[in-house]
């Protein structure tokens, strides 16, 4: 599985306009790529959670 994220600027500038700040894009080795956006006021360490679950749970 490959994870990439971002901020919402300069990649996406549309993205501070919806209060996205941070943008997870996964493409798991088998099946749909998907995307989960955080707000504004997500905090770091819950996105930082959010992706250590993904790498955690991920097949090796």
């Amino acid at each position: 599985m490959a994870t990439s994220t971002s901020a919402g600027s300069p990649e996406d500038p549309t993205a501070w306009k919806r209060h996205i700040a941070w943008h997870v894009r996964v493409q798991p080795t088998q099946g749909e790529a998907w995307v989960q956006e955080f707000g504004l006021h997500t905090p770091s360490e819950a996105v930082a959670g959010f992706i250590a679950a993904l790498v955690a749970h991920s097949p090796s």
